[in-house]
């Protein structure tokens, strides 16, 4: 039996300023609680605004996918992890 790997791709605009600074840390970054960077390609879009042709560049992160949130946990939420999901919601 064959299992479904569900992925997500996050697509930023790419910056002269900035880089693709995102998916360098995700590079260098191992942990548990953190998800990891799958794959990372380049590409790019024209579009022609105001008479204008404009190439724009991009960058793409395959990221896995994690189709329960926060609201799919059964409830009561036990007392021990708490305070560790409401600290991530207040980050975010």
């Amino acid at each position: 039996m064959s299992s479904i790997l569900r992925v997500a791709i996050k697509r930023h605009r790419a910056s002269s300023k900035f880089g693709y600074g995102e998916a360098q840390t995700h590079r260098l970054i191992s942990h548990p609680n953190i998800i990891e960077l799958s794959g990372l390609w380049f590409d790019e879009e024209t579009s022609l605004r105001n008479n204008k042709t404009t190439i724009e560049h991009y960058y793409n992160m395959l990221l896995p996918a994690y189709p329960m949130t926060l609201l799919d946990l059964p409830l009561p939420i036990a007392l021990q992890p708490a305070p560790y999901y409401v600290t991530q919601l207040f980050s975010a």
